[in-house]
């Protein structure tokens, strides 16, 4: 399947992140983690590049897509063109801090996610960090997300994101934001907490009076976005 009009089909012209700002959970492991150079792996059309190149971060951004790219370049952005990312990996050996794949997985076959993930690893310098944000199939819009964009091929709980960045090679997952609150004020942030915890705990018990469960080591997120930070190991032999 070709990506290059994907944009246009999805009615996502120049202007639709105009207004973007950056998450503050991002900017938190900016701070904390004290990255200095930033991969934006499947960037689109460069609303999180163009945001972090407001606050003077180095950041760098990869497309698959001549129409995304098209778009970033024009409004000044660094975005490269991967054409073929097993080769292009050559030029970023243990180049970034922290690479962020922000709704690109669930785009993947299961197949190639391996390989991705191998690709992102060998860009990234030693125990630096793997940002994924992915829709969340335990969601309440899960299913709508899986079918909505016709590009996607699979969805994700924390179980199976957990299990595949293991698998890879990652390394003290950490599962953030899980309410959603991070570019909230107070009072909304107290909210949608009490919300979710309200639906969560109805949700549970529904299950467990109608005999179903979840696996129990998988942690349970209700928000539309499962966002996981991890860090890179040395691959096992």
């Amino acid at each position: 399947m070709t990506y290059n009009n994907y944009f246009k089909l999805r009615k996502i012209d120049d202007n639709f992140y105009q207004n973007y700002q950056i998450p503050n959970f991002i900017l938190k492991i900016i701070k904390e983690k004290k990255i200095k150079k930033i991969l934006d792996y499947g960037c689109g059309t460069g609303q999180l590049i163009n945001a972090l190149m407001d606050k003077n971060i180095d950041v760098t951004g990869m497309d698959a897509s001549d129409e995304a790219v098209k778009i970033g370049k024009k409004n000044g952005l660094n975005i490269i063109k991967i054409n073929n990312l097993d080769e292009e990996k050559k030029n970023y050996e243990n180049t970034f801090d922290l690479i962020i794949i922000s709704h690109v997985l669930e785009h993947q076959k299961k197949n190639e996610m391996a390989n991705l993930l191998n690709n992102l690893r060998y860009m990234l310098k030693e125990n630096q960090y793997l940002l994924t944000i992915v829709p969340n199939a335990q969601s309440i819009t899960g299913a709508y997300w899986r079918y909505e964009d016709f590009t996607h091929e699979y969805l994700f709980t924390t179980g199976s994101l957990n299990y595949l960045l293991c698998d890879n090679n990652f390394d003290k997952i950490e599962f953030i934001d899980i309410y959603a609150t991070s570019n909230l004020n107070f009072i909304n942030k107290i909210i949608r907490y009490l919300a979710i915890k309200m639906y969560e705990t109805l949700h549970l018990s529904f299950l467990k009076i109608t005999g179903n469960s979840y696996h129990h080591s998988s942690k349970n997120i209700f928000t539309y976005e499962i966002k996981c930070l991890a860090k890179k190991i040395k691959s096992k032999v």
